[in-house]
């Protein structure tokens, strides 16, 4: 893989929404750091400048966010989906495993998780029978929609 013309690969977490691997963020950026060349970009958990300052730490060049720009007043998901977030709890995800074992991290909202569950449904129409709604376990610390400068001051903070 690093023959390819890459300048950087990214590290994703199961703490990431969507579909994750089985492996934490941590643990990743342990085995990965040491034995490679090129930048690497750190995904999952990853809401403000202490997240973003561990992976840092822990070997990352950079960080790749995603569930906390799901709330930016300028995101054009549907108000439902970010009002899920808003309220979601410590604990208010899960990593849910399809039949050939492949893991998608959710926001709880159901008791049920049929394997059908549409991410469009979810984002277009906030469809809480047919959406599935994925989701960062970082949700659990974010709590309001606001502009996505003011998301990105909180990243870069310092």
């Amino acid at each position: 893989m690093l023959n390819l013309p890459i300048s950087g690969i990214i590290v994703e977490g199961n703490e990431a929404g969507g579909h994750v691997g089985s492996q934490n963020l941590a643990s990743l950026l342990k085995e990965i750091a040491p034995i490679c060349p090129l930048p690497l970009i750190a995904a999952g958990g990853i809401y403000d400048h202490h997240t973003a300052s561990l992976a840092n730490i822990l070997g990352a060049n950079g960080v790749q966010v995603g569930t906390a720009f799901l709330l930016a007043k300028e995101c054009q998901i549907s108000p439902i989906y970010q009002e899920l977030i808003c309220k979601g709890e410590e604990n208010g995800t899960s990593l849910i495993s399809d039949k050939n074992g492949h893991l998608t991290r959710l926001l709880n909202i159901s008791s049920e998780y049929p394997l059908n569950k549409s991410l469009k449904a979810a984002v277009e129409k906030g469809d809480l029978i047919n959406g599935a709604f994925m989701a960062g376990s970082s949700s659990a610390y974010l709590e309001k929609i606001e502009p996505v400068e003011n998301i990105i001051q909180r990243i870069m903070k310092k």
